[in-house]
């Protein structure tokens, strides 16, 4: 895979809305398909195991991402390096960042799995996980951070090649993996007759999977994306440019996942019943989240490339462009889920009262997805501008202070179910205006100045 070649997909180059959607479409694929198969473990544990076992798993899914978003903050950090080095057609550092990030991934995968495993029942015992589910969930949890080295390098590696252009081959080991997700799911619950483990245990083996064969991938690759095992090591220059991106995204995302922890740990209080039916509206949204998401990936590449090359000129286009495609995904997938929110929670659950929660909090959250979509979209692009830690101040005051006034105050004077998932719509509102305001100030100053490669260190 050498930069450069013909056969990659030219990021500098227009029409880019057309180019944005070939790229987005198999890493959207690929982001639902993550979600389809977290749903199929919550569908088979909620159906076949009941509503504690769903709520042990929903009880901790916060916790689990925001611990691991830290990390994964890095990859996004190395995909953005790699993005503007290939734009600035310098192969030799594109070498040198896949080799230090692959490194990087699997030893913080074992240094934070391990560290999360010893320290688990704390967790649980903060966020006040219920005792009726408290063992089932840290059972759970413990087995999931097992898998953080794994899950690691194939996010890290996967975030390098789509920086290539190639978003066709995450997809392809993530749909393997993800059948054999489903296939382990069924034959450890069903066959074998086990929990809440089973699940956990088929999630593991399946990003075991995907990993390997995004490794086996990259070591048969030609050209500067040509992983040798032997040549693994911590460039110091290299590591310091992904940690300058990386970190602040790391951070953002972390704080942004405590508030969701908070967000949560309010919902524990209220028992099983509201536990599953956050679990299941909250996992139906995420299906629109993660779409979002493959807009911001195709965001983040696209302007990568075009700041390394120079092209400041494009990044207009580029955002209008993937606007446009964001506001259809979450003005289509919102329409849906309230239109067909009967059949989709039916999927998760058969208990009416659980249900019936389920279906306020979608009422409640989905109709401002399309101001999710134009945040998440320009905070994607600030940090592709060499503005990571402008995105991530605008990130922890729009999402993390205002859930966490919310979950304080607000679920303090008003304490009601309802009023727990009105803290993500609160900082929807905030976020679209934060987001647009400083995206319109930075872009006019950016594309201002004279062309340069916006490159960190």
């Amino acid at each position: 895979m050498r930069i450069g070649r013909k056969a990659d997909l030219d990021m500098t180059e227009g029409p880019f809305l057309k180019k944005i959607l070939i790229f987005i479409i198999p890493v959207c694929l690929t982001h639902v398909l993550q979600n389809l198969y977290h749903a199929a473990d919550l569908a088979v544990i909620g159906r076949f195991r009941g509503d504690a076992a769903l709520a042990a798993i929903g009880s901790v899914a916060s916790l689990n991402a925001m611990i691991i978003s830290l990390f994964m903050g890095l990859s996004s950090g190395a995909g953005i390096v790699v993005a503007q080095a290939i734009g600035a057609r310098r192969g030799e550092r594109v070498s040198r960042v896949l080799h230090t990030a692959v490194l990087m991934a699997a030893l913080l995968g074992v240094m934070v799995g391990g560290t999360c495993f010893a320290v688990a029942p704390a967790f649980l015992r903060w966020i006040e996980v219920p005792a009726n589910i408290f063992d089932q969930a840290l059972l759970y949890i413990r087995i999931i951070f097992c898998g953080f080295p794994v899950s690691m390098v194939y996010n890290y590696a996967a975030s390098m090649v789509r920086a290539t252009g190639d978003s066709t081959h995450p997809l392809m080991f993530l749909t393997i993996s993800g059948v054999t997700n489903v296939l382990f799911n069924l034959l450890m619950v069903l066959s074998f007759g086990m929990g809440v483990e089973g699940v956990a245990i088929a999630t593991v083996v399946s990003q075991a999977l995907s990993a390997t064969l995004m490794i086996a991938f990259l070591v048969r690759q030609k050209g500067d994306m040509h992983l040798s095992l032997r040549r693994l090591a911590l460039d110091g220059a290299a590591a310091k440019d992904i940690l300058y991106i990386g970190v602040p995204l790391g951070i953002q995302n972390t704080l942004f996942n405590f508030a969701n922890v908070l967000v949560q740990s309010a919902v524990n209080r209220f028992g099983d019943v509201a536990i599953a039916a956050k679990t299941a509206a909250g996992n139906l949204e995420n299906f629109v989240y993660v779409a979002i998401g493959s807009v911001n990936q195709g965001a983040i590449t696209f302007v990568g490339q075009n700041v390394g090359a120079g092209k400041k000129e494009n990044i207009k286009r580029i955002t209008f462009s993937c606007l446009t495609l964001g506001l259809v995904i979450a003005s289509v997938g919102a329409l849906a889920l309230l239109l067909f929110r009967s059949f989709f929670v039916g999927l998760y659950v058969d208990n009416p009262a659980v249900a019936e929660i389920a279906y306020r909090k979608l009422f409640l959250t989905m109709p401002l997805y399309p101001l999710v979509a134009v945040m998440e979209i320009l905070n994607s692009e600030l940090r592709s501008m060499g503005k990571s830690i402008t995105a991530m101040c605008i990130s922890l005051f729009a999402a993390c202070a205002v859930r966490i006034f919310w979950v304080e105050v607000m679920v303090s004077l008003y304490p009601s179910i309802d009023m727990v998932f009105l803290a993500h719509p609160a900082s929807f509102i905030v976020g679209f205006v934060a987001n647009v305001s400083i995206f319109i100030l930075t872009f006019r100053r950016f594309c201002g100045k004279k062309s340069e490669v916006a490159e960190p260190g």
